[in-house]
């Protein structure tokens, strides 16, 4: 029950920040790049510069991550940002 507790108190409450900075602004330049493709409206500098936007965005979640107190929930915490 303790594990639970601590989730619930320490690890959930920095699960739900990192999402709600993170996930907005990656969804968006996700379906601004897929929408793009789907109607042959991007360019390949644009399609690069977004998907490299996306990698920076990635890196910093890791980063923010990793900085859980229980790292080795990491993996719970991308399941939820991407669940959302």
């Amino acid at each position: 029950m303790a594990d639970k507790e601590y989730y619930l108190t320490v690890i959930q409450p920095e699960v739900d920040r990192i999402a709600a900075e993170f996930y907005p602004a990656w969804d968006a330049v996700w379906k601004q790049t897929m929408g793009a493709v789907e109607l042959d409206s991007i360019t390949t500098e644009q399609a690069e510069k977004n998907m490299a936007e996306l990698e920076e965005m990635y890196i910093r979640l890791q980063k923010e991550i990793s900085i859980l107190p229980q790292a080795g929930h990491w993996f719970a915490a991308i399941l939820c940002i991407i669940s959302r």
